[in-house]
């Protein structure tokens, strides 16, 4: 599920469910929750649901069950809980994450502060706050590894909706708007400073037009799709008319076939006019499908702070557009483009690949003629033809590559303009630069491989079954026994290459799939053969990768983990159940879902026991849990305890189990990016939440609905 497109909607969500809280309706899964989010009476209902106007900045609505904070999918039955939980630091932090979104290459705050790609990564003149050093080139560190993982760590805070500012140190702090690094104390005064709030002012302006600059770019797509769509479809009935007319014309009138041969001519170069008419200048047209998309220098902004090349057809990051745009391969295309641009303003097209073959194989004799009477012109006449012949050539050629471009890629075939040099991803080879030595390598590809007709050798077991009566054997024992001794030999000799590719493959990060071999470093296959096993493993394209892949490693390794079989970590459980919820209390700090803690998780709506590898039916789900190979399972299962404030437990070597989430994750590299999600950190604020009030509960009285069960660690 999308969660925070449910928690927009005013849908608190839980590890399975959901439930609309402005329309009170219970929703299963995403189909449920997508079909909701479009029916008018759901809109309708929000709208009639506005934020609470004390707590608006905070994005709390008022409810018919109480009030739903946003940021955190928690519901509060109480005003005063809602006054207590906006100045918790997790509400603090999701407020935060929340009110921040990219905008092209710009971030804005509260949807109308903008604050500049300087200010963002903490970039003061020649020094950088965030990593507290000095750089000489500002683009080499702000792509950084070291860089980015620091502007991540540093935290962003905001006073009402006026101040946006980054926590260096707990003695100062820097100020987004003004770009300006200051003491912590100065932080009431900095608020109402005239150069602060001038600032701020024009960021909300220029943010505004940002703002409205998306949407009207939106708008114009929109308009222009549906534009370009009636074009279409008016064109397609237009050419089918014609086509009509013409088999009519050609039906009722008999000409010479010359002069059918003249007509066609005639009508195919009016019918190129015509186009041509219909269509704008190309360089003109070009200017305002990028004003449209928004794309500067040929780069428009996707999602997730990305940014898409479109004469490059290269997904990039935003912050490496720059040096993207100075790259020898960039501009060498981009020259090709312009070349091709001044070629369609002119009205020269390249010819098409099957005419010019239909040509030269039509007027056989009319080129030998003409090269008889060539033979008598001047050598360097010639020359100079020749050498414009093979100019033009090369210039449609990469004209061809650049129109093909789309579909090499899909048949993993990687163009390098700046080498003059092609390679295919299927069997590392390097190919020249030119489109029908390329085309010709995939049409290679999608033949199938002739492979010889081999008779599986039979083993001594084998030959010993197939032994036909005696009546029948023309063999004399003699020969049989060498044949079983020859059959023996062959069977070992295989094996033995067997073992010698199977072990080669080990070592070298190599996997059998679906009859080749993968190699997992390179994302290529490979053939079975351990002569391409060892040339492939000795290029340099798997050296490097090689050498990434240790130096990743090298970089983040993974901690030593502190671990507990669970029948140690436990020291004390309650649990709780009422109509909607059934929990259990571990050692007063763990607030954590029956079916969480019994470890069995949902995947594709089926229910899975994690320590036993079991897939469950749902009602043998009481069952399954009370087996003994359940209850030692769970018993021996081990607790991560050298993470503060999760319950992590290990039920095989290296896949995780999330407390809080009921989720599994394989690699420890993995988990901790689930821990660092919006989606885990809402679940654990819930959590914890929910421990406040069951342990308050717990204390104060028992005459609630609630019944409180004492269990014992024994009985796992």
């Amino acid at each position: 599920m999308t969660w925070s497109k449910c928690y927009k909607n005013c849908v608190i969500t839980g590890p399975l469910d959901a439930f609309c809280l402005v329309c009170e309706s219970h929703l299963k899964s995403e189909d449920d929750l997508d079909a909701h989010y479009e029916k008018p009476i759901h809109k309708k209902n929000l709208d009639s649901a506005p934020f609470f106007e004390k707590f608006k900045n905070d994005h709390i609505r008022k409810v018919k069950k109480g009030y739903y904070c946003e940021f955190c999918n928690l519901l509060f039955f109480t005003a005063a809980k809602v006054g207590l939980h906006i100045v918790e630091t997790q509400h603090q932090y999701n407020r935060s994450s929340q009110l921040l979104k990219r905008v092209n290459n710009s971030v804005i705050a509260f949807n109308n502060i903008i604050i500049d790609e300087k200010s963002w990564n903490g970039l003061v003149e020649d020094t950088c706050t965030i990593c507290n050093t000095e750089f000489e080139n500002e683009n080499i560190h702000k792509t950084g590894q070291n860089h980015t993982l620091n502007l991540i760590l540093k935290k962003i805070e905001f006073v009402e909706d006026k101040f946006v500012y980054r926590k260096i140190d707990e003695s100062s702090y820097q100020c987004l708007t003004c770009n300006l690094v200051l003491a912590s104390s100065t932080i009431s005064t900095h608020i109402e400073q005239a150069d602060h709030v001038k600032k701020l002012d024009a960021c909300r302006q220029v943010g505004l037009e940002t703002q409205d600059m998306n949407v009207i770019v939106k708008t114009v797509k929109e308009e222009k799709t549906q534009s370009s769509a009636s074009k279409i479809d008016a064109s397609l009935h237009k050419t089918e008319f014609n086509d009509n007319k013409n088999k009519v014309t050609n039906k009722e009138t008999k000409t010479t076939p010359a002069k059918v041969e003249k007509e066609s001519k005639k009508s195919e170069a009016s019918s190129r006019k015509l186009s041509r008419d219909d269509v704008k200048n190309p360089a003109e047209l070009e200017k305002y499908i990028c004003n449209v998309l928004g794309a500067k220098n040929y780069v428009v902004a996707i999602e997730n702070g990305r940014s898409l090349c479109l004469l490059c057809d290269w997904c990039i990051d935003t912050d490496v557009v720059v040096p993207h745009l100075k790259g020898r391969h960039h501009l060498t295309i981009l020259k090709m483009h312009t070349d091709r641009l001044e070629k369609m303003a002119k009205g020269e097209e390249p010819k098409p690949k099957v005419d010019s073959q239909k040509t030269n194989t039509d007027n056989k004799g009319d080129n030998n003629h003409k090269a008889n009477n060539n033979n008598r012109a001047d050598n360097n006449h010639k020359g100079k033809t020749d050498n414009k012949s093979n100019t033009s050539d090369q210039t449609d050629d990469k004209d061809k590559i650049l129109d093909s471009l789309t579909e090499f890629q899909k048949n993993d075939i990687n163009i390098n303009f700046e080498s003059g040099l092609a390679s295919c991803k299927k069997c590392s080879k390097t190919l020249n630069l030119e489109f029908d030595v390329i085309q010709s390598h995939i049409q290679d590809h999608k033949k199938p491989a002739n492979k010889k007709e081999t008779k599986p050798v039979p083993s001594a077991v084998e030959g010993k079954n197939k032994i036909e009566p005696a009546k029948n054997v023309l063999y004399t024992k003699p020969v049989k026994r060498n044949e079983e001794g020859r059959s023996s030999r062959a069977s070992s000799i295989s094996s033995m290459l067997d073992d010698e590719i199977d072990l080669y493959a080990k070592q070298h990060d190599l996997t059998y799939t679906d009859g080749t071999m993968y190699c997992t470093l390179c994302d290529c296959k490979l053939p079975t053969s351990l002569k391409n096993l060892k040339d492939h493993v000795m290029g340099a394209q798997h050296k490097r990768n090689k050498t990434t892949k240790n130096n990743a490693v090298s970089l983040f390794k993974t901690p030593a983990l502190i671990k507990m079989p669970m029948q140690q970590f436990i020291n004390s459980m309650i649990g709780m159940e009422n109509e909607l919820i059934q929990d259990i209390i571990i050692n007063e700090k763990y607030n954590i879902n029956i079916m969480s803690f019994m470890m069995i998780t949902s995947e594709n709506f089926t229910l899975k026991c994690q320590p036993c590898e079991e897939v469950l039916r749902p009602d043998c789900v009481d069952g399954h849990k009370v087996t003994p190979n359940h209850i030692k399972a769970m018993t021996e299962t081990m607790v991560i305890t050298s993470i503060d404030n999760e319950f992590v437990r290990e039920p095989r070597p290296d896949v995780y189990h999330c407390g809080y989430c009921s989720k599994v994750v394989h690699g420890w590299d993995e988990f901790e990016e689930h821990l660092s999600t919006n989606e885990h950190r809402g679940k654990r604020t819930s959590a914890l939440w929910r421990l406040r009030e069951n342990l308050a509960q717990v204390c104060v009285t028992t005459s609630r609905s609630s019944t409180y069960l004492s269990l014992q660690t024994t009985n796992l």
